[in-house]
C-alpha cells in the first residue's frame, strides 16, 4: 500500500501510532505489544516494553509527506494511506477469488480464526490466548465495562452478545491456557470445559 520507509515489519501496513524500539527498528504499537515473544521481530533483540518511545519524526513526516495508494495510484498524505486501503475498490478487486485447481467434493469451509484475539477494551490485536489474558489482567484490571469476550465468540457455542460484566475474573479462570491445544470442536462448551480441567490436573 506505500513505500517500505512507512510500512510496519508485522502488519505489513501502514503505520498506526508508529513506536521505536531501543534496537531503533519501528512498528505499530498495537503490533508490538500484541508480539507474545518480546523480542523484536527484525534483529531478535529483546523488547522493554516499559521503552518504547513515539516515532516522533516519522510521524511528522506521515502528516505532510503524499504517497500514491498503489491499487488505485490516487496520492494521498501517508498517514490516511491505512484508511483508504480498506475502502480502496481496486485493491478489493484485485483480491483473488479462491478457486480449486481441480474439480472437488470437499467444501471450502469458512474457519473462524482461534489463534489471535483483539482485547475487547483498547482493541490491541494479534493476541494469542495467554497473552491476551497478560494484556487485560496488566492493563484493564481497573475496567468494569461489560464486553464480548473474543476467545468464547470465536467457539461454535459463542453468543456474540453475551457480554462479561466482571471480564478479567472470567479471563483468569478460563483464558490461561490455548484451547487449540484441548478443545474438540464438535463438543458443547461444557464438555470442553470438562476435558481442559482434567488435563490441567495431569499436567501439573
Amino acid at each position: 500500500m506505500s513505500s517500505p520507509n512507512y510500512s510496519c515489519g508485522i502488519c505489513l501496513e501502514v503505520y498506526e501510532q508508529p513506536v521505536r524500539l531501543e534496537c531503533q527498528h519501528v512498528f505499530c504499537q498495537s503490533c508490538i505489544a500484541g508480539n507474545p515473544t518480546a523480542v523484536c521481530p527484525m534483529c531478535r533483540r529483546a523488547v522493554n516494553m516499559a521503552a518504547l518511545k513515539p516515532a516522533v519524526t516519522l510521524s511528522i513526516e506521515m502528516d505532510t509527506v503524499r504517497a500514491n495508494c498503489e491499487h488505485c495510484h490516487k496520492k494521498f498524505l501517508v498517514k490516511h494511506l491505512r484508511q483508504h486501503g480498506q475502502s480502496c475498490s481496486k485493491r478489493v478487486s484485485a483480491v483473488p477469488t479462491f478457486k480449486p485447481i481441480a474439480p472437488t467434493s470437499q467444501k471450502v469451509k469458512n474457519i473462524p480464526n482461534r489463534s489471535t484475539f483483539k482485547c475487547p477494551y483498547c482493541s490491541t490485536s494479534n493476541l494469542d490466548c495467554k497473552a491476551l489474558a497478560a494484556h487485560c489482567i496488566e492493563n484493564h484490571s481497573n475496567d468494569r465495562k461489560k464486553v464480548v469476550c473474543p476467545v468464547c465468540v470465536s467457539m461454535p457455542w459463542g453468543n456474540p452478545s453475551q457480554q462479561s460484566s466482571n471480564f478479567i475474573q472470567h479471563v483468569r479462570a478460563r483464558h490461561q491456557f490455548e484451547y487449540e491445544t484441548y478443545v474438540k470442536y464438535d463438543q458443547d462448551e461444557d464438555a470442553v470445559l470438562q476435558a481442559v480441567l482434567q488435563e490441567s490436573l495431569h499436567e501439573q
